[in-house]
């Protein structure tokens, strides 16, 4: 899964969707469309710049943690 996530440019692309979107719709989307493109699995989490966060996964269990 890991080369899949390389090629797609899974942070890159939950990064530019920070442009439009806060972070956890950010992750859902990127989720989205990684899954879209490549039918693999895969979970991100997303930060912007204020420190709010965001996590999503298509994946049985991803561990995350935020204060």
């Amino acid at each position: 899964e890991g080369e899949a996530i390389a090629r797609f440019g899974l942070a890159r692309r939950a990064v530019e969707l920070l442009d439009t979107y806060g972070p956890r719709q950010a992750a859902e989307e990127a989720i989205a469309a990684f899954e879209d493109a490549t039918g693999r699995r895969a979970g991100v989490i997303v930060l912007d710049h204020a420190g709010h966060t965001g996590a999503e996964r298509n994946t049985a269990a991803m561990q995350t943690a935020t204060r």
